[in-house]
């Protein structure tokens, strides 16, 4: 047994701008015909003009900067600044091997 799905994405993108599916937990979608919002008769009091968007600056903080508000927010003591510190140059070490090792790699892959 082979199965098909019930439409395909390109048999919906291609359906009449009038036809909808409707759907509902519990019930089997429905095709339909319904009129389209503009065909309805209502008509406002004044034009709907949507709000223009503004451009904002952004600013980045760097890490270093977020941690020094962290601390200064929430208090740090010197033995987990010193952790930091460790934890912080270990992390770099480890990139280092890490690089190094597959410059290494690529050595040897073009020899």
């Amino acid at each position: 047994m082979t199965g098909r799905a019930l439409m395909t994405p390109d048999e919906l993108k291609i359906m009449p701008k009038d036809t909808f599916i409707v759907t509902r937990t519990g019930v089997k979608p429905l095709k339909t015909l319904l009129r389209l919002f503009f065909e309805w008769g209502i008509e406002l009091d004044e034009p709907y003009e949507p709000r223009q968007s503004e451009v904002r600056k952004v600013a980045y903080a760097n890490r270093v900067a977020i941690e020094d508000l962290v601390r200064q927010k929430y208090g740090s003591t010197t033995l987990q600044r010193q952790g930091m510190e460790m934890l912080r140059a270990q992390r770099k070490a480890a990139a280092q091997q890490a690089s190094q090792g597959n410059t290494e790699k690529i050595r040897k892959m073009k020899t």
